[in-house]
């Protein structure tokens, strides 16, 4: 919404097919999905694009979810669904994928295609560790030079200097940890 805010055109991808509630969060409910639109062309329906097929949310964002339910998703082919966010990238400035944490093969199609992948992590211990087990994932699959971290709830545990350190991955931004300010 900040980058539409500043005249940028933005595709927000839900690609959270397990518990993805983007358009839930935004307040967008009874949106089209991709399973909906790929059930219907299946069925003699029109092929729709991803460009077509995004709900516009009252701050300009475009937003598209994959599906509603983590149920019968088989639709949703890996690599067609990396290819129609490559061809949905051409109408936007940015586009930026939302998924569940899993190396499933829906998200490694999507991994390969991402320019920049945005790692979030708090600084506890544990979110350390998964993070950690990330990079050495990504190392493995050659995706580690476009991983960057986001520190949520910065200053609250870990120094960021050190969750970066211990990571080995740059710290592409923090959130500070403010929850009064926030809500």
């Amino acid at each position: 919404a900040a980058l539409t805010a500043k005249g940028r055109r933005v595709l927000l991808v839900d690609a959270d097919t397990v518990t993805g509630h983007v358009t839930t969060s935004l307040g967008m409910e009874g949106v089209p999905t991709v399973v909906d639109a790929w059930r219907d062309e299946l069925e003699g329906g029109p092929v729709v694009s991803f460009d077509e097929l995004a709900s516009v949310h009252t701050s300009g964002l475009k937003v598209l979810a994959l599906s509603s339910s983590p149920i019968h998703t088989e639709i949703l082919e890996p690599q067609r669904v990396a290819a129609a966010i490559t061809v949905a990238r051409r109408s936007v400035d940015y586009a930026i994928v939302d998924l569940h944490p899993s190396y499933s093969p829906l998200n490694r199609a999507l991994f390969d295609r991402a320019d920049r992948i945005l790692v979030p992590v708090t600084p506890d211990l544990p979110a350390i560790r998964a993070v950690v087990q990330l990079r050495d994932v990504a190392e493995e699959l050659g995706m580690r030079d476009r991983l960057a971290l986001i520190v949520n709830r910065a200053a609250s545990g870990v120094p960021t200097e050190d969750v970066e350190k211990a990571i080995g991955i740059p710290c592409y931004a923090t959130i500070r940890s403010d929850g009064k300010v926030l809500v």
